[in-house]
C-alpha cells in the first residue's frame, strides 16, 4: 500500500514540552505525589504512560478539577494542562501550599496575553471556542472581559455588553478548524462588521489542516491517529470526511488494524497533535506491508 505521510506529524511542541515537564517533575520528585490536573493532553495512550510512572491524573471529563484541586494533599505537586487553566487555581494552590507546574501551550498563553492587551485599551474581545474545553474554560476565567461565540450552538454570550462597537478583536481556541473559524466569522461579520483578528489557532493545527485539504485527488481514503476526546484530531478527520473519500478515526495501530482495507492501494496517513511519532510510524509500517 502506498502512504502519503501528512506532515507535521507526531506530538507538537506544546505537546513535547508539557510531556518533558511531567516526566522531569517525577524524575526529579520520586517519592512526591505529582497530580496531572486535567488531561496533560488528550490522548488517552499518552496518558497512561504517565500514570504508570506514578503520576496521578485528575479527568476534567470525571471530577470537578476545582474541588478536586481542593482535596490535594498539602506538599503536593500539580502540573496545569497544556491545554490551560483558570489562574484562580494557582492562588488556590498557593493557599493550600501545593507546588505548581505550568504546562500551558505557548499559543494559549500568546491569546490570553494579547485579548487583554486590547481590553486595556479600551478594545472589545469576542473568543470562539467549543464550550467545556479545558482551553476555552481557562480562557473565559481569565480574560473575563471577553465575550464568547460557542461554535457548536452557534450563539454568542455577551459576558460584557459589547455597546454600540462595530470593530470587535476576535481570538480562538487553538484547535478549531478553519471551518469553524470561518462560520464563526461569517455570522458576527453581519453584526460587527469591523471585527478583526486576532492570534488564532496554532501553526501545527493549522499546517496539518491544510495538508488534509491539500490531498492528491489520487488518494482512496484517509486515516487519522489521534484520540476522540483530542478536539484537532477529530478536526482533522472531520476535514478528511469532507474530501467525499473514506475516514477513519483510530487510536493507534491496533484499532487500524481492525479497518477492512484490502480495497485500497493509496492511503494518506495523518496525526492529531498529541499523537506521538512511534505511534505514527508503527502505523506506517503496517499500512506500507499491506
Amino acid at each position: 500500500m502506498k502512504v502519503d505521510v501528512i506532515s507535521p506529524y507526531g506530538y507538537c511542541a506544546g505537546v513535547i514540552s508539557a510531556l518533558n515537564k511531567a516526566k522531569k517533575a517525577k524524575a526529579i520528585h520520586p517519592d512526591a505525589d505529582i497530580y496531572l490536573l486535567g488531561m496533560l493532553v488528550h490522548n488517552e495512550e499518552t496518558v497512561e504512560e504517565l500514570s504508570k510512572l506514578g503520576l496521578k491524573v485528575i479527568d476534567e471529563k470525571k471530577v470537578d478539577l476545582l474541588e478536586a484541586l481542593r482535596g490535594i494533599e498539602e506538599g503536593s505537586y500539580v502540573i496545569f494542562s497544556a491545554h490551560g487553566h483558570p489562574k484562580a487555581y494557582e492562588e488556590i494552590a498557593r493557599e493550600r501550599k501545593i507546588k505548581t507546574i505550568d504546562s500551558t501551550c505557548v499559543f494559549v498563553k500568546e491569546n490570553e496575553e494579547a485579548a487583554l492587551s486590547d481590553l486595556s485599551k479600551g478594545k472589545k474581545v469576542i473568543y470562539l471556542g467549543s464550550k467545556g474545553h479545558l482551553e476555552t474554560t481557562g480562557f473565559l476565567a481569565n480574560v473575563k472581559a471577553a465575550s464568547f461565540f460557542d461554535v457548536k450552538a452557534k450563539t454568542l454570550e455577551k459576558r460584557k455588553p459589547l455597546g454600540e462597537t462595530t470593530d470587535p478583536i476576535v481570538y480562538s481556541q487553538t484547535t478549531l478548524s478553519l471551518d469553524e473559524v470561518n462560520m464563526a466569522l461569517d455570522i458576527l461579520k453581519g453584526r460587527y462588521p469591523n471585527l478583526t483578528l486576532g492570534r488564532l489557532r496554532c501553526h501545527s493545527t493549522t499546517l496539518r489542516q491544510n495538508a488534509i485539504l491539500s490531498l492528491p485527488n489520487e488518494v482512496e481514503a484517509v486515516i487519522v491517529l489521534g484520540s476522540k476526546t483530542s478536539n484537532n484530531s477529530v478536526k482533522l478527520f472531520e476535514l478528511a470526511k469532507r474530501r467525499n473519500k473514506p475516514a477513519f478515526l483510530c487510536l493507534n495501530k491496533e484499532e487500524v488494524r481492525k479497518l477492512d482495507l484490502k480495497r485500497f492501494s493509496y492511503v494518506a496517513l495523518a496525526s492529531g497533535a498529541s499523537t506521538s511519532r512511534e505511534n505514527f510510524f508503527a502505523v506506517k509500517e503496517y499500512l506500507e506491508s499491506l
